[in-house]
């Protein structure tokens, strides 16, 4: 059977319109009703990006495609998208036949093992210093970058950041699954393919902007839990506030409520969490 009932009795499918099972998605009736009032936007935001493709305009990296691309990528021209953005589809008019050459070709083993001794070593070091980075964001997030809403202003102190190590929870403990798998299968399909439309243009740092938006809009309740258990507990839970289920908003306030990454200060505290992973 491809349909389940809803619990108002209606029906809705075993798949999202991705393909992807969510029979066991307790948070797919919620994530439908999104969606249903999602449609228009999604009609709107097709229509100006056909009007940009179509305008015969050389496509670069300018402000306002990094506009449009917060905005999200039209399923239909997200193939594309994603190619330029990256780089691939310069790379493949290049060297047309170079990946299929690599891929018929044997493996060095040696090169292999260097790539994986990144984020997928024994040790993640690469992952750690990204949960490091994270905490760093979330304790000087005002004094080290710009706020441009009053709502941020219950962030101006190390409050957050200073309960959560009380309460023993390192941050290495906090993200794992989010650094390692771009939000794939941690949050639901339309939010993650609306991270990607900003990873592609923007890089890594949107990682960062979803991950401390996620920590920062549930404080109220990380700052009631009390012991280990139940901060690990709740940290785990915040991909699933309600706040999570809107792309729309999630990507908005990502980037109206953090104000500015700057990209030199992002990389400096990285290399700083780098070496003290690396010294541990």
């Amino acid at each position: 059977m491809d349909e389940i009932h809803n619990s108002d009795n209606t029906l809705r499918s075993r798949v999202d319109g991705y393909g992807f099972d969510r029979s066991d998605d307790q948070h797919a009736e919620a994530i439908d009703k999104f969606m249903a009032s999602y449609l228009s936007i999604l009609a709107r935001r097709a229509s100006r990006w056909n009007n940009l493709l179509s305008s015969g305009e050389r496509i670069s990296k300018n402000r306002k495609l990094k506009r449009f691309c917060r905005k999200g990528i039209p399923n239909e021209h997200r193939k594309t998208m994603w190619m330029l953005l990256s780089g691939a589809e310069e790379k493949r008019k290049a060297n047309p036949r170079t990946y299929r050459l690599l891929l018929d070709s044997q493996k060095d083993e040696r090169v292999v093992e260097t790539i994986a001794l990144d984020f997928y070593s024994p040790g993640m070091e690469a992952v750690r210093a990204e949960q490091e980075l994270l905490g760093e964001i979330i304790r000087s997030v005002s004094s080290l970058f710009k706020i441009e809403s009053t709502m941020l202003l219950i962030w101006k102190d190390r409050e957050l950041h200073d309960h959560i190590q009380e309460v023993g929870v390192q941050w290495c403990l906090v993200g794992t699954k989010w650094f390692m798998c771009l939000f794939a299968d941690v949050l639901p399909t339309e939010t993650v393919l609306r991270i990607w439309d900003c990873l592609f243009f923007e890089g890594n740092k949107v990682l960062l902007r979803v991950s401390t938006l996620l920590i920062l809009q549930n404080k109220e309740r990380l700052m009631a839990c009390n012991n280990f258990q139940e901060m690990v507990a709740e940290i785990q839970e915040v991909i699933k506030n309600p706040k999570s289920l809107n792309c729309h908003k999630l990507m908005k306030h990502c980037f109206k409520k953090l104000g500015s990454f700057p990209t030199t200060r992002i990389e400096k505290m990285r290399q700083e969490c780098l070496m003290r992973v690396g010294e541990q």
